[in-house]
């Protein structure tokens, strides 16, 4: 039976299935000009190292989220709404993402950012042992996350154990009389130097210890060995309770600290739960490591796996700490005496977890608890580490760093946290079970600073994109000043300088550069009233007096006067019992008292209006009468006198230890939290929308003391950061001189590279003068390299899932670039093709028509309808390919990409040729390999002419190289090309030397 194939290839199609063929590249043997370098702000990912990056995931998967710049504009109320209240994020991700959408294929992103922090992770379960004979060294394991920003704050890690038995020969232990420890195992065991052992005896005493070293015997046995000082040794603590005054060491990411432990117990599990007078925000918490030193033996360590949860109690707060299990430290000389029966012996693996609430981020298994360990944890990557090697291999050069063993574990998708080099070489799993989060979860420790500080964009900054040992250089010698300090002196580069030493980076844009200045709104505190002034005026007899106090409501602005006071009595300074109350009416502010004899009156008073009442006054006795023959002793009253400064509450006065209240109400009848402390200062949580009052007292004596006067601290409303873009047309008011400076270093660069196209966009508030002023600066910074720049406007309306927003065109023109230069070649000009995801363009400040922008040397965007003439389909497009250059010949960006593939062959061939021997032979082979790539150009429509002698000439013979010339060791070839443009032609000579240099030049 015969079967057409081709028309059953042709005619058949497959249910389910279809094939699209994705554009190659072209084969060729031209260098590539597609690839393109992108710096900004982002969310996560290495500072200032270039990420090779192929596609929108990988770019997330690195650089997560984009980053919120502003909550709105501040802009007059004649702007549209969608000015006023659009949010302003990073343009990065969407210009990279613009960049794939648009045929893109591959991309060096640098992430930029000024003083970013790092979020730490606590490690629940995992203990660092301490120095030999410190039993108080123990702490949990922090690591910070893989890079600096706010992507971490809501993020947690956890941990579980997996321990694989062995089979052990024999059955005991017997370390007396062995300075190294030593087990036997089987041959087939799956065991080595850097794993950490669990060897439990018969008695439940364990003991921890990495394996050093491993010999195997003719009998087909191996014998693991430990150093001493490798040594941990364990009892259990099971089914006790004891209660009186302890104290333990709280050994924390937070600092190390001492706290009293009223009582503890343990079950038969080893679950342990201890009571604290301490108020459960203050109390230990997951993570924390406590030593419990009882007086019963060697010091208890315990790691809590949980937050402290409050208990009620009279008097001061109670808290439960709870951990998992509870061990006594032994010294090494007891655990050794033996001999011992074994009960198990494992090898145990760490695996790490990272999750969002309830939700899985990434998991890595099978690492190693100790430093030898092949997977040692303490090889984490941080994406610096992960991507400065790869960053380095590529630029050619420099100290290469050989691939760390986690590398390709943790890289998809990555990994939430990494290792630095304070991670303990030893580490212990003494509170973890064998289920991520048994051990529980504590949420990424971040600073106080908001989450812009945290990314590195609190402030507009922009030395934040530039390398401040290379800003101030100019072309002529920025290049050996960058490769000097990255090739020879091993340091990094920074900002847009970071891509100086990757050559295959042909096309360069900065969005980010382009922002206005952001801040926040100027705070308006709400305002809350104040407590009365209460005072005790007496009689000039000293039988009796009045009190006296204000009206705190009306000292508020255009407030009302107080509706009525609350006037309260007790013999006792806390008002604990016994309390006479009276009502007042609004007018009185006094009223007779009479004085006690021997006994004490205590007076408070508080005022009311409307439904709203203030705090209590400050609290005022009233002494005893003090007759000659009278034998009252009367106590001291000393109650203490709060001040606030910013957040932090001192006072003077009374004796320590203090009870604090902290409560949104103004009368501490609801909502109050109490705080034990023993110093005179209290740092108030800052109030997230609501007042918070404080007042504080004595709680030395059997009685608590009377309470302070109450401290205020006024709520203040969230503040919005606002995006700052003039409005005027003013070219000097409205310049950014951020972005200026940013564009400025971008052209010194291009001049010092020349092989590399600048796709530059304005800010969007710039008016046309504004643009031209613009312009005319950058073209007079010295030894700028406009001619390598070439810039677009207005921003594009892109449509996304937050709706429609603003965006440069730099990555979508960029996209169109790579992927003509993929299909076609470089020297195919993009003007005039929609760009993909644009859907409008932004209005231009001063309605300017594209005429007047093309005049200026930019390249309008324009919207072109359904049905003009000309093109297929609507969409926006760029009109127009200029650069800055001033010569006409060389201005369209087509023309000098040409030129720049042209450089880049001749410099590849140079590099080949550079040591041969200099004679007719190398100038037959240098005319030839020339011939051979320029005529592929000619056959690809890059050069004019209807036959290779008009388009390409290839002169390296002896009119160009005398014999003076090759005595002189150098070797002139000139290429003169005729682009496919009406042009004439374009002259590039490369000189080869006999120092094993060259170099390449354009001649007019």
């Amino acid at each position: 039976m015969n079967l057409d194939l081709a028309a059953s290839a042709g005619s058949a199609r497959w249910p389910g299935l279809s094939f699209e063929a994705s554009p190659a590249g072209r084969p060729s043997v031209l260098p590539r000009l597609d690839v393109t370098g992108f710096v900004g702000y982002a969310e996560a990912g290495p500072l200032d190292v270039p990420v090779l990056v192929h596609d929108v995931a990988s770019f997330q998967d690195t650089f997560g989220a984009d980053v919120v710049l502003a909550e709105g504009l501040a802009r007059p109320p004649a702007a549209p709404a969608r000015d006023r209240d659009r949010r302003v994020t990073s343009l990065l991700g969407p210009t990279v993402r613009a960049f794939f959408d648009n045929g893109g294929r591959a991309c060096w992103v640098v992430r930029v950012a000024q003083d970013a922090s790092t979020a730490r992770f606590v490690v629940p379960g995992v203990v660092a042992r301490g120095g030999v004979g410190d039993p108080h060294g123990w702490r949990a394991v922090v690591f910070p996350a893989r890079s600096p920003g706010a992507f971490a704050d809501d993020q947690a890690v956890t941990a579980r154990v997996t321990r694989n038995p062995l089979v052990t020969l024999p059955g005991s232990l017997d370390l007396r009389g062995w300075v190294d420890g030593r087990v036997v195992v089987p041959a087939s065991a799956v065991v080595g130097p850097g794993d950490l052992l669990e060897v439990v005896l018969t008695t439940g005493r364990t003991l921890w210890v990495g394996v050093r070293t491993e010999h195997a015997d003719a009998a087909g046995q191996r014998t693991l060995t430990w150093r001493p000082d490798d040594e941990t040794w364990l009892d259990p603590v099971r089914d006790t309770a004891r209660t009186g005054i302890f104290s333990a060491q709280v050994n924390g990411p937070g600092g190390d600290r001492t706290v009293p432990v009223d009582s503890y117990e343990v079950d038969a599990d080893g679950a342990t739960r201890l009571t604290v007078p301490l108020a459960p925000e203050i109390a230990p918490t997951t993570g924390d490591v406590l030593h419990l030193e009882d007086g019963l033996g060697a010091p208890i360590l315990l790691s809590v796996h949980a937050p402290a949860h409050g208990v009620p109690a009279v008097g001061a707060a109670r808290s439960v700490v709870s951990g998992w299990p509870a061990w006594r430290l032994l010294d090494p000389g007891v655990g050794r005496g033996g001999p011992h029966t074994l009960a198990r012996v494992s090898v145990v693996e760490l695996g790490l977890a990272t999750r969002r609430g309830d939700a899985a981020l990434g998991a890595v298994d099978g690492l190693g608890f100790t430093d030898a360990h092949p997977r040692w944890v303490g090889h984490l990557p941080s994406d610096h580490s992960l991507h400065v090697r790869r960053y380095r291999r590529s630029a050619g050069g420099g100290r290469d760093e050989p691939t760390g063993p986690l590398d390709e574990l943790v890289r998809h998708p990555r990994f939430s946290a990494a290792a630095d080099g304070d991670t303990p070489t030893t580490c212990l799993p003494l509170g973890l079970g064998v289920v991520h989060g048994s051990a529980g979860v504590r949420t990424a420790l971040v600073g106080a600073e908001g989450p812009r500080a945290r990314n590195g964009v609190a402030r507009r900054d922009p030395d934040a994109f530039l390398d401040p040992a290379l800003a101030d250089r100019g072309a002529e010698t920025l290049l050996e000043a960058a490769r000097r300090r990255f090739f020879v002196d091993g340091l990094e580069l920074r900002g847009i300088h970071a891509l100086l030493p990757l050559e295959e980076v042909a096309v360069l844009a900065v969005p980010d550069a382009l922002h206005g200045e952001w801040e926040q709104e100027s705070p308006t505190a709400s305002q809350a009233v104040g407590a009365p002034r209460l005072t005790f005026l007496p009689e000039t007899t000293g039988e009796s007096g009045h009190l006296v106090w204000d009206d705190p409501f009306a000292s508020l602005d255009a407030a009302e006067p107080a509706d009525s006071f609350v006037l309260e009595r007790c013999e006792r300074a806390d008002f604990g019992s016994g309390v006479e109350t009276v009502l007042l009416g609004a007018d009185p502010l006094t009223r007779p008292v009479e004085q006690g004899r021997c006994g004490r009156w205590f007076h408070r008073v508080r005022a009311q209006r409307r439904g709203l009442t203030s705090p209590w006054s400050a609290t005022v006795d009233v002494p005893a009468a003090r007759a000659p023959f009278d034998e009252c002793d009367a106590e001291v009253f000393d109650a203490p006198h709060a001040v606030l400064a910013d957040l932090l509450v001192t006072w003077t006065g009374a004796d320590a230890p203090f009870e604090i209240e902290v409560s949104s109400d103004p009368v501490f009848s609801s909502g109050t939290l109490t705080h034990p402390v023993a110093v005179r200062q209290f740092l108030v949580p800052r109030p997230l929308g609501a007042t918070t009052y404080v007042r504080v007292r004595s709680v030395a004596g059997p009685i608590p003391g009377a309470w302070s006067n109450t401290v205020i601290v006024s709520a203040v409303p969230a503040r919005r950061w606002l995006l700052h873009e003039p409005d005027g047309q003013d070219p000097e008011a409205t310049l950014s001189p951020a972005g200026l400076a940013v564009h400025r270093a971008l052209v010194v660069l291009a001049a010092a590279r020349r092989d590399l196209t600048l796709l530059l966009s304005f800010p969007r508030w710039y008016g046309l003068g504004t643009m031209e002023r613009h312009l005319g600066l950058l073209s007079a910074a010295p030894g700028a390299g406009t001619d390598w720049a070439q810039f677009h406007h207005p921003w594009t309306l892109t449509s996304g899932e937050d709706g429609v927003r603003t965006l440069p065109a730099d990555g979508a023109v960029a996209g169109q670039m790579a992927r003509g230069a993929l299909l076609r070649g470089p020297w195919i000009a993009t003007a005039g093709v929609p760009l993909v995801g644009a859907v409008g363009v932004d209005e231009i400040r001063g309605g300017t028509e594209p005429g007047a922008l093309r005049a200026a040397g930019i390249n309008p965007l324009t919207v072109s309808r359904v049905g003009a003439p000309g093109l297929r389909g609507a969409g926006v497009r760029a009109w127009g390919v200029d650069t800055l250059a001033a010569d006409p010949g060389v201005r369209p960006v087509t023309v000098r990409r040409l030129l720049i593939l042209l450089r880049r062959l001749a410099l590849r061939e140079g590099r080949e040729l550079v040591f041969e021997p200099n004679g007719p032979d190398l100038r037959r082979l240098t005319r030839t390999r020339f011939e051979s790539a320029l005529g592929e150009m000619f056959r690809l429509g890059a050069l004019a002419g209807t036959r290779p002698d008009q388009a390409y000439r290839v002169l390296c013979d002896t009119g160009l190289n005398p014999q003076r010339v090759s005595d002189a060791g150098l070797l002139v070839v000139e290429l003169q090309v005729a682009p496919s443009f009406p042009l004439e032609f374009l002259v590039v000579r490369l000189v080869q030397s006999d120092d094993g240099g060259f170099r390449l030049s354009e001649v007019a």
